[in-house]
C-alpha cells in the first residue's frame, strides 16, 4: 500500500515549479495634480506641471502633466482640463468643442527611470468611466526612450471607440516585442522615460475619460524546474520505496 503513496509523492515533487513577480505599477493617480487651460486657441496653448508624487504612487515618484489646448469655438470658448487624484483615478475633459492632447511624463524628474522591460508582456489601464460615444476619437500613444529627454522613441497607437466604458481593463500595448528594433528602443533596452499621449482631434462636447490606473503586466509564470532538481527529488522518492520494501522483506 505504501508503494503508490510514496511514488505519488516522488513524481508531484517533480512537476514543474512557477514563478510570478508582481505587475509594476505605472501610475496609480492618488496624488491631487490639476491642469487646466481656458481661452482662445488657436494658436495652441500648452502648460507643463510637474509634481513629487510620493510615497510610491508613480514609477520614479515624479509625474509630469502636460496639457495643450488646440482649438475651441469661435470666440475661444471651451476647455480642456487634466485632474488627478480624484478618487484615485485621472479624469481628462473637453469642454466647448475644443480639442487637445493631454500628455504624461514619468521620468524621475530627468534623473532616468533605469528600467528593464524584460519581465513585462504588456501596459494596461483600467477605464472607470466614459461617458460619451464619441470616444474613438481619443487616441492614446506610448512613447519609450533609452534617454530622458524623449530622443529614440517609439510611438505605437491605441484607439478608445464603441459605446459609454464603465470598470473596463484595457491592454493599450499587448505585445511588448512590438518594440524590438524600432527607433532604438527593445526589450533589452534600459528606459528611461515612459510617456502616455492622449490627443482628442476632433472637437468633442463633454469629452469625459477616467482612468483608475497604468500598469506594467508581468509575463506568464516562468518554469523553474531544472534537471538537477529533479533528480535528487525522484532519488529521495525511490529511496523511501526501497526502505519500506525492505521493511516488508524482514517482517516476512
Amino acid at each position: 500500500m505504501k508503494f503508490p503513496l510514496i511514488l505519488a509523492s516522488a513524481l508531484a515533487l517533480s512537476f514543474p515549479m512557477a514563478v510570478k513577480a508582481a505587475d509594476l505599477t505605472i501610475d496609480e493617480f492618488t496624488t491631487t495634480q490639476i491642469v487646466t487651460i481656458v481661452g482662445s486657441a488657436p494658436p495652441a496653448k500648452t502648460l507643463t506641471d510637474t509634481i513629487n508624487t510620493l510615497p510610491l504612487d508613480t514609477i520614479g515618484n515624479y509625474r509630469t502633466i502636460t496639457l495643450t489646448k488646440f482649438t475651441g469655438v469661435p470666440g475661444g470658448a471651451g476647455r480642456v482640463e487634466a485632474e488627478s487624484g480624484v478618487m484615485g483615478t485621472l479624469g481628462a475633459l473637453t469642454i466647448g468643442l475644443a480639442t487637445g492632447q493631454l500628455q504624461l511624463d514619468y521620468n524621475t524628474s530627468g534623473a532616468g527611470l533605469n528600467l528593464s522591460l524584460a519581465n513585462y508582456s504588456q501596459f494596461e489601464t483600467l477605464i472607470q468611466s466614459s461617458d460619451h460615444t464619441l470616444i474613438a476619437n481619443a487616441k492614446l500613444c506610448v512613447n519609450l526612450a533609452c534617454t530622458s529627454y524623449l530622443t529614440n522613441n517609439v510611438t505605437l497607437p491605441t484607439t478608445f471607440g464603441g459605446n459609454p466604458i464603465q470598470n473596463t481593463p484595457f491592454v493599450l500595448i499587448d505585445d511588448l516585442s512590438n518594440f524590438t528594433g524600432v527607433g532604438g528602443a527593445t526589450l533589452n533596452s534600459i528606459i528611461q522615460t515612459i510617456r502616455f499621449t492622449l490627443t482628442t482631434s476632433v472637437g468633442q462636447e463633454g469629452l469625459d475619460l477616467s482612468l483608475d490606473y497604468i500598469r506594467l503586466k508581468e509575463k506568464a509564470p516562468r518554469d523553474i524546474s531544472e534537471p538537477s532538481i529533479l533528480l535528487p527529488i525522484l532519488g529521495i522518492g525511490l529511496l523511501g520505496l526501497m526502505l519500506v520494501l525492505t521493511k516488508d522483506e524482514i517482517h516476512y
